[in-house]
């Protein structure tokens, strides 16, 4: 998995949220309202791994610092034991560290895909 050109260490997304927007009209004059479907809304996406030593725990908060003023990609595997080949469009929460021992620490950041599509990384198609 990564996070622009980040690789992220021992990465998995742990949580997958997607959501809808609708509009909801509430009529004063009126006994009824309604609701308008407006299409999919914003995705939240829980990442959870492990970083082993200084350089990857940097590499994992420079890279969710980054994400958090400019739009990145979230690469991730399609299916088991595939390369990189999907990718969202986030922005991501400042990353959470946790250690484990001396040089080793638990690391987990949320990202928000403003559009919730799933973009192949080869061809920049969306997914359907």
């Amino acid at each position: 998995m990564k996070l622009g050109t980040t690789t992220l260490p021992g990465a998995t997304i742990t949580s997958f949220a997607p959501s809808a927007k609708q509009a909801v009209h509430v009529y004063d004059w009126s006994d009824e309202c309604g609701v308008t479907d407006m299409g999919a809304g914003p995705t939240t996406i829980d990442v959870q791994g492990v970083a082993n030593g200084t350089t990857e725990r940097l590499a994992v908060v420079t890279a969710c610092e980054a994400a958090r003023i400019a739009e990145a990609r979230l690469y991730f595997a399609s299916i088991v034991g595939a390369d990189d080949d999907y990718y969202y469009r986030v922005r991501t929460g400042p990353a959470q560290m946790a250690p484990i021992s001396a040089t080793v620490y638990r690391y987990s950041f949320q990202a928000i895909a403003l559009v919730p599509y799933i973009y192949d990384a080869d061809t920049d198609v969306r997914v359907t």
